[in-house]
């Protein structure tokens, strides 16, 4: 699906953002991203005008208030990807990611239960209670790469 500028700005708005080019621009490149998303993919797409320190400051600020979700994979490579569904301003399905550790491709994961897990490891945690979030990445070699 392809956003259009007013729900970019409405996201924005939304989350109680002022509405800045620099702040559309960035949200529309990972809005408009059919797959997440990497840092230097956003910076290449970014316009020169925009400050690199402006960009991660605005990364960090979207993962924080939930509109993106930031997914770390090996080597310090970060990728972004939109955090809502595409009818509403809600939170989309918790889903993990299969990464290529070739040629770095991403593909989610949506079916994947993970209750059993969970339960798992705060069982059997002698220090934590209870979990308030969690990330769980998968890696190996695509059919492109094998």
């Amino acid at each position: 699906m392809k956003y259009s500028a007013a729900e970019i700005e409405q996201v924005l708005r939304d989350n109680n953002y002022r509405v800045t080019v620099g702040r559309s621009q960035l949200l529309s490149i990972i809005m408009n991203s059919n797959a997440p998303i990497s840092l230097k993919s956003i910076l290449d797409s970014i316009s020169s005008e925009m400050n690199r320190v402006t960009v991660y400051r605005a990364l960090n600020d979207f993962v924080n208030s939930g509109i993106i979700d930031k997914i770390g994979i090996r080597d310090n490579l970060s990728y972004y990807e939109y955090a809502h569904t595409e009818s509403s301003h809600s939170h989309k399905q918790h889903h993990h990611h299969i990464i290529c550790t070739k040629c770095k491709k991403i593909e989610d994961i949506d079916d994947c239960d993970t209750n059993h897990l969970n339960s798992s490891v705060i069982s059997n945690s002698k220090k934590f209670k209870k979990l308030s979030s969690y990330t769980l990445e998968y890696f190996g070699l695509c059919k492109s790469c094998a």
